[in-house]
């Protein structure tokens, strides 16, 4: 159902990045500024699509070579401005730990600010663990504790606050007085799913294009974060990989092979000859006609459409508001925090 136009050359060949390059400026603006016209440029790309969805005059080529120039300016890379200040904050973590806790213990970053489908402006979620990883909250607490009386000595890093009655116990930092932080201790599983994650993002660019705009429309339309009773980002990066497997033969990567922190490179490879348009469209066409949310399952581990019933599925809680699998925890739905699942639909029809 997905048009058969070829890819654009843009789209084949840009690799933008954030800063003069990307926005235009070599004049010394300042990063926060290129970042904010990044967005307000993103957020008219959105409602342009928004537009013309419905429209059969479309040149899907030159839409998508629009679109993803809009794209490369909000995308993180490895030489933004905001990457910068990620590395530098990750050092100091990384010799405060050391210098309180241990040489043994290290710092990694997780989410988005690692996996390749993370934007400028983010904040940073890092975690420290041990190499023989303790999964006990009482540990983890203890490890924060130590940390949180040497912060108190630390001037570019300060804690806003601490969180140690939640499920995963953490701390709350500001890094050079604007970049948010979230450390936690010994939450290893967001490591695998970050590898995870960054090895599907290095597949081909038109991976993370489609994974960060599926996260850029859901922002706008309101239907994420668990907070307010809709899917995470996560979540949406997940549904953006399953719907390239199920419909362009995107490949199946094995999850067994991420089960530790060292960055994993893809045997694979795979070639696409859509524009970023048709991709689009396809995304919104799979999940509000033609995926069964009562009795299918996203699964990225699986890589193909299978009803809920299926022993695979063996471990996969059963809600009614969807099955979204952690492709790392099998026993997790992530669907159950959705408690409007119509309006999430609504907006997805409606971009049709």
């Amino acid at each position: 159902r997905i048009p058969q136009r070829p890819v654009s050359s843009d789209l084949a060949s840009t690799s933008g990045a954030e800063g003069p390059t990307a926005s235009g400026r070599s004049d010394g603006t300042s990063g926060v500024t290129q970042m904010l016209d990044a967005a307000r440029n993103f957020r008219k790309s959105m409602g342009l699509l928004d537009a013309l969805l419905n429209s059969h005059d479309i040149d899907a080529v030159q839409l998508s070579s629009d679109i993803s120039a809009q794209l490369n300016g909000i995308m993180l890379r490895q030489d933004s401005t905001t990457a910068a200040a990620h590395f530098a904050c990750i050092d100091a973590l990384r010799a405060l730990v050391e210098s309180e806790i241990g040489e043994i213990y290290e710092v990694h970053p997780f989410g988005s600010a690692a996996n390749g489908f993370g934007t400028v402006g983010g904040d940073l979620d890092l975690v420290c663990c041990h190499p023989d990883h303790s999964d006990s909250k009482h540990a983890a607490k203890q490890v924060l504790r130590k940390l949180l009386d040497a912060l108190r000595r630390t001037p570019d890093l300060r804690c806003v606050e601490a969180i140690f009655g939640a499920r995963v116990p953490v701390l709350k930092l500001m890094y050079a007085g604007s970049l948010e932080v979230d450390l936690s201790a010994f939450n290893v599983d967001p490591l695998r799913n970050t590898c995870l994650l960054r090895a599907y993002a290095s597949l081909h660019e038109v991976v993370p294009y489609v994974g960060i705009f599926v996260k850029q429309w859901a922002k706008a339309h309101g239907v994420i974060g668990a907070a307010f009773g809709q899917l995470s980002s996560y979540s949406w990066t997940l549904m953006a990989i399953f719907f390239m497997q199920v419909q362009l033969g995107l490949p199946c990567l094995p999850v067994d092979e991420f089960s530790s922190t060292a960055p994993r490179g893809s045997r694979v490879s795979w070639a696409c000859s859509l524009s970023l348009f048709d991709i689009i469209v396809g995304f919104f066409q799979f999940y509000a006609e033609q995926f069964d949310w009562d009795g299918e399952v996203v699964s990225v581990r699986i890589g193909r459409i299978l009803g809920a019933s299926d022993p695979t599925f063996q471990q996969l809680r059963d809600r009614r508001s969807g099955r979204i699998e952690d492709p790392i925890l099998l026993g997790r739905n992530l669907a159950d925090v959705v408690s409007n699942r119509a309006k999430m639909m609504e907006a997805l029809e409606e971009a049709l």
